[in-house]
């Protein structure tokens, strides 16, 4: 009988424990229905959307990525060529430069040794190919040893003065000077000489109407003064004034100013060039330099038959020294 009536309780409070819960959710609904009837008898809530991660594609391989990743490593060595040293050198350098480690300045020795290397067998060529080909052999020019160099400027220079005495023959040099002019006392003796040794007329001009402190003066013998017109056409602005006369009305200025005998020399055969009194084959043998010339400013060359020929360019230039026609002008002349 207690059994029945312990039963009873527990059961009476379970049913009282849930009326409660009961109770409490049906005035809570009512409440929140009550308080939600002003937005309307229509209203309603949408579910919440969820939140879905956007599908983010991964970045495409550019071209030059995706030709790496389809094609096979390429092989890295290369030849160390003229444009690897242009390209490597400096730019070990300049890592060695910056870090200054033992290995990276190390590195950059050995590739600077490369390039002297490469440099020097270069050279080595360069030398020989010139010293055995007697188109390229510079001794044309002006002799390289000292028995034959010696030989060549006694020889250039006894030719150089004979030029002179010619050129003499058929020119004058007119001398302006003033008697206050210490220089033109110092440049008379040279003049003297050039009358003298090589048969030059001189013809002494003076600006102010005196005559050169020297004693040797005498030699010109009679001097002229110089009138407003000689001084308007010379337009002398010091002294001593040297010019050149052909003889044919023609003047050109020789020097302004203090001269030596081997600048006087030197400049009246530059002169004489210049104004065409000499020829070329007469200028050329007395050069301290002989001009040798395989080419010239008019010369034309077929560029691909210079690297797939290597005789072209060699026959091109020989012919051009020894006088021969140009093969490749005179295609041209015949289309």
């Amino acid at each position: 009988m207690a059994d029945l009536k312990r039963c009873a309780i527990l059961i009476a409070a379970a049913m009282a424990s849930t009326a409660v819960v009961a109770e409490q959710a049906s005035t809570q609904s009512s409440d929140n229905f009550y308080k939600q009837r002003e937005r309307g008898w229509y209203w309603h809530e949408l579910p919440p959307k969820e939140d879905i991660p956007e599908k983010v594609e991964p970045p495409k391989p550019s071209p030059v990525q995706a030709e790496a990743q389809t094609d096979e490593p390429q092989n890295s060595v290369e030849a160390m060529s003229v444009k690897w040293f242009q390209e490597n050198l400096p730019k070990a350098k300049e890592l060695a430069l910056n870090t200054g480690r033992p290995e990276d300045v190390k590195r950059y020795l050995y590739i600077q040794r490369a390039a002297i290397d490469r440099a020097n067998q270069f050279a080595a060529t360069y030398i020989s190919e010139q010293m055995f080909d007697p188109y390229l052999d510079e001794s044309l020019r002006r002799p390289e040893n000292d028995v034959s160099l010696q030989a060549f400027k006694g020889t250039q220079s006894e030719n150089q003065w004979k030029l002179i005495e010619s050129i003499g023959k058929k020119a004058t040099l007119i001398y302006f000077f003033s008697s206050n002019c210490p220089y033109c006392a110092k440049q008379t003796p040279y003049l003297i000489r050039l009358a003298k040794e090589y048969g030059w007329t001189i013809m002494p001009v003076s600006i102010d109407g005196g005559k050169v402190p020297n004693d040797d003066f005498h030699v010109f013998g009679d001097y002229r003064v110089a009138n407003s017109e000689m001084a308007q056409r010379f337009d002398v602005l010091a002294t001593p004034t040297l010019y050149v006369t052909n003889n044919t009305g023609d003047y050109f200025l020789l020097s302004s100013g203090l001269v030596g005998m081997d600048s006087l020399g030197e400049r009246i055969i530059a002169l004489a060039s210049k104004e065409k009194i000499i020829s070329e084959f007469e200028l050329n043998n007395v050069k301290q330099v002989r001009a040798v010339y395989m080419t010239d400013a008019e010369a034309k060359v077929n560029t691909e038959r210079v690297y797939d020929d290597p005789d072209y360019l060699i026959n091109k230039m020989r012919n051009f020294m020894l006088g021969k026609p140009d093969a490749d002008t005179a295609t041209e002349d015949v289309k």
